[in-house]
């Protein structure tokens, strides 16, 4: 009787591993979605890993940042930090999986925004350094970029 109450809960834990693993390459998070090249309004924003490399017309070199996601709050929010600051610890990192967040010197280190994922088109409006999460898709709280997957 214990052996098959045993087997039942090792066969239940199995199966819900088996749905949390199904969903997750069936549905995608929008880190994964977010990966490649990104073009519009004359740059290119390019996802890697836990880097977002900003490049264009505009820019003497490439700006590298690290990134990270809120898809859960409305509207969805970005933080970005510069990767090339001499004082940023970047996310440590344990057999492929990620703890913590880069960590800048005060608040103007950091940039945040609200993003916009919907298939190959991207929207972004970012505000500027040591401001607080823009509420909506307004160039008065910081730039808008609108962007197509190349």
């Amino acid at each position: 009787m214990m052996r098959r109450r045993i087997r039942w809960l090792l066969a239940v834990i199995i199966a819900a591993v088996a749905a949390v693993v199904l969903l997750g390459i069936l549905w995608p998070d929008d880190k994964n979605r977010l990966k490649g090249t990104w073009a519009g309004n004359g740059v290119r924003l390019t996802f890697e890993g836990d880097l977002a490399v900003l490049d264009g017309p505009g820019y003497s070199r490439p700006v590298r940042t690290y990134f990270r996601l809120d898809p859960r709050a409305s509207p969805k929010r970005i933080v970005l930090w510069d990767a090339d600051d001499p004082n940023l610890r970047p996310p440590t990192r344990v057999l492929g999986v990620e703890f913590g967040t880069p960590s800048a010197q005060g608040p103007l280190g950091e940039m945040r925004g609200v993003y916009e994922l919907l298939g190959d088109r991207l929207r972004l409006c970012m505000s500027l350094p040591g401001a607080d999460f823009p509420e909506a898709f307004d160039p008065a709280a910081g730039p808008v970029l609108d962007l197509r997957r190349e």
